[in-house]
């Protein structure tokens, strides 16, 4: 397995009763309500081995995978800490991780993709898709963009791929040619899928484009 699973409770955050779990068969919706968002904290954790710890603050009744593997089922903890096997001191790796919660109803789904180095502490967090943290996270990572790129990918909203995914959340987005057309991802995890079936990636980015600004 890819990581060590270890728990923790915590008397800090509020405890809040636990949602309806919608049935293991239920259809995966596109994530509406809420968004996963991954962020890097600023410093590293104190554990002497060259590991990286994530901590998943997940809502009650959640799954999560990393690497394919399912280190969470139905989430309990207000929040979960994993950690990765040893890694070689600053060499760059990436992992993608899937969260699935449930939302309205249903069952919602993102999957994205984040580097991870030695000593690093990153979080998962489910979070409202209007949060004024994941606006900030936009905003920073959209002005990294040039000149051309920047309104473009302002113009198109959310992923190409990942729809519902709001470019700028995962960090800069990935631009890639579609048929002679660029179109924007919120990270390179998805460069396959969106060359795989190019009529699809357009279409999606051309409806997010058409869509409310931040609500594809």
């Amino acid at each position: 397995m890819p990581w060590e699973h270890q728990r923790y409770e915590s008397a800090k955050r509020p405890k809040a009763p636990p949602p309806q779990r919608p049935p293991a068969n239920a259809p995966y919706a596109k994530a509406r309500a809420n968004t996963v968002q991954i962020t890097i904290l600023p410093l590293k954790h104190a554990d002497p081995r060259a590991v990286a710890y994530v901590v998943a603050h997940l809502p009650k009744g959640a799954d999560l995978w990393v690497e394919g593997v399912q280190m969470v089922a139905d989430a309990k903890n207000d929040f979960d800490t994993l950690v990765s096997p040893p890694l070689e001191p600053g060499k760059t790796y990436r992992y993608t991780v899937r969260v699935r919660w449930p939302e309205d109803g249903g069952s919602a789904s993102q999957t994205h993709q984040f580097a991870v180095k030695a000593g690093e502490v990153h979080c998962v967090d489910v979070v409202p898709r209007d949060a004024a943290a994941v606006d900030r996270q936009v905003a920073t990572s959209l002005a990294t963009l040039g000149d051309a790129d920047r309104p473009a990918a302002e113009r198109q909203k959310a992923c190409a791929v990942q729809d519902g995914v709001r470019l700028g959340s995962m960090g800069p987005p990935v631009k890639v040619s579609v048929k002679g057309k660029d179109v924007y991802l919120c990270c390179p995890a998805w460069r396959e899928a969106a060359l795989k079936d190019p009529d699809k990636t357009l279409a999606t980015a051309q409806r997010n484009a058409a869509g409310p600004a931040g609500k594809p």
